[in-house]
This record gives C-alpha cells, sequence and structure tokens, in this order.
C-alpha cells in the first residue's frame, strides 16, 4: 500500500471516528458505534485497517461480525486489505453479504488551479443540511423505510462534521443551492496537511448541468488555500464519478471494500457517498 492511499484511508477512518459516539480497538482495526443513529452502517462497523492473516476466513469475519454486532439490524465491515478483500468476498457474497468498493483517488495537480465556476461557492451548514434534506427526501429508500430515516441521515453527516474540521460548498444559479460537497480538512498525518471530499451530491432537477464537477473544483480550490498538500476523494469505484474525479486531475490510489448483511427487516440508510 503506498503512502498516499495509507494516508487517505487512515484520514477517511479518523472521521468516522471521531463522528461515532464510540470506539474499541480489535485486533485488526475498531469497533465504531453511534447507539442513537444504530441503523446508519457507515457509524455501526467493523473498520479492519490491519492486513489480514492468510488463514483469516469468510468465516472468522462473519462470526467476529456476529460477535460484535448482534444487536443491530445489520452486519458491516470495512476492509482496508484489497488483496483480503478480492480472497474473501466470494463466501461472503455467496453467504447473502452485499459488497460496495471505494476507490480512493488523489490530485496530480496545483489545488489552486481547479476550474472556477461562478455558481460555486463555500456554503453555510444550515444551506447545506436543507439541501441534503431536499436530496434525500428525493430518493426511494423502499417500503420498509423506518421513520425518521431522513433526519437520521442528516444527523450522521452533521456528526461527521462536527468531529472533524469541515468546509461545506455548493453550487447553483443565484442564491439557490442544488449540489453540495464537504471538504474535510486535517492538519497533521503523518506531518502533512491532507483534504478530503466527501459526500458529493446533487438534486435530481439539476443534473447532468455540471454542477457536481463545480462543486468539487471549489472544494479543490478550498483546499488549495487552506495549503492542504495532499487532496483526496473516495470515489465509487463501480460507477461514473470517478471519471469526473479524473477530469479534474485525480488519479486512482487504490481500493477499500465494504461488506453488509441485513440480519432482519430494516431499512439501509445508505452509504456515506452519493454523487450526482
Amino acid at each position: 500500500m503506498s503512502a498516499e492511499l495509507a494516508a487517505a484511508m487512515e484520514l477517511d477512518r479518523r472521521i468516522t471516528r471521531r463522528g461515532a459516539e464510540s470506539c474499541a480497538e480489535l485486533s485488526w482495526g475498531w469497533d465504531v458505534r453511534h447507539r442513537r443513529l444504530a441503523d446508519v452502517h457507515h457509524l455501526n462497523t467493523l473498520l479492519l485497517c490491519a492486513p489480514l492473516p492468510a488463514e483469516v476466513s469468510a468465516r472468522d469475519l462473519m462470526a467476529l461480525a456476529d460477535a460484535r454486532q448482534g444487536d443491530l439490524a445489520h452486519r458491516h465491515f470495512v476492509l482496508d486489505d484489497e488483496p483480503a478483500a478480492d480472497r474473501l468476498a466470494p463466501e461472503l457474497l455467496e453467504a447473502g453479504w452485499e459488497r460496495d468498493r471505494t476507490l480512493y483517488m488523489a490530485l496530480r495537480s496545483d489545488p489552486r488551479a481547479a476550474p472556477i465556476d461562478p455558481r460555486a461557492r463555500l456554503i453555510s451548514e444550515e444551506q447545506l443540511r436543507e439541501v441534503q434534506r431536499l436530496m434525500l427526501a428525493e430518493d426511494d429508500f423502499g417500503p420498509e423505510a423506518l421513520p425518521g430515516l431522513v433526519r437520521q441521515l442528516l444527523e450522521a453527516q452533521a456528526a461527521l462534521r462536527a468531529g472533524t474540521t469541515a468546509l461545506s460548498c455548493g453550487a447553483g444559479q443565484g442564491d439557490q443551492v442544488a449540489s453540495h460537497c464537504t471538504l474535510f480538512c486535517e492538519a497533521d498525518l503523518d506531518n502533512q496537511r491532507v483534504a478530503l471530499i466527501d459526500n458529493v451530491g446533487t438534486l435530481h432537477a439539476h443534473r447532468q448541468q455540471g454542477l457536481a464537477r463545480a462543486t468539487v473544483s471549489a472544494a479543490i480550490r478550498a483546499a488549495g488555500e487552506w495549503g492542504a498538500e495532499l487532496v483526496v476523494v473516495p470515489a465509487d469505484a463501480d460507477d461514473w464519478p470517478q471519471l469526473m474525479y479524473a477530469g479534474l486531475g485525480f488519479a486512482p490510489l487504490g481500493r477499500q471494500a465494504s461488506f453488509t448483511l441485513r440480519v432482519r427487516a430494516s431499512d439501509s440508510l445508505g452509504p456515506s457517498r452519493s454523487e450526482g
């Protein structure tokens, strides 16, 4: 694993841990919990950041999840060890688990030279929460959606921002905010300033207008003004936004996998990353 990929994963992990209510150290990582938001997967997860020994099996990880997450409506863990994730995935998928893959990318250009779009700007916490609320209200979470689902998701994102220095960027015509993202800033990660752009989203009616690109560009410039030495973005490894990031100067670093099992009827409160 490269130093840049390790830094990107470490910052992502710090953001999650700070946003949670509690963290317990494990042999291979951390057991993260937010009991008030118990159905939010990314705040109630096992962050397995250490390389897994070759003898560790899918059954071992399923047993660990059962032991640590037996009170939850789901089992969820994040695996930084990409070869181990590839090795264990077939058995986990056969057992009914779902896999999501994240591609970490790093900016290879001067962030201060990112394109300027007059529609994009820094936005307030109130503006961010409102556009996030509108976005979540557009999503179809299915007939089993829990009451208060949108509120819980908004609280989960707010918890992440509260734990780590964060700036919010948005874009839209005039005073309207139709697209958003969050820039997390870590002043000292292995003696360097690292910024992570996350939670990119655009209202359905305003997609295909370049607003997501404008929003991310604004975040890149903000990272440069803050003095970031490394700017990273986590993207869905199996979806198109990675192409947008590549067009803005980002290059792949490596992949991370997460695995989810729903153990009783409960709505999935979704991944932390949405892009539009």
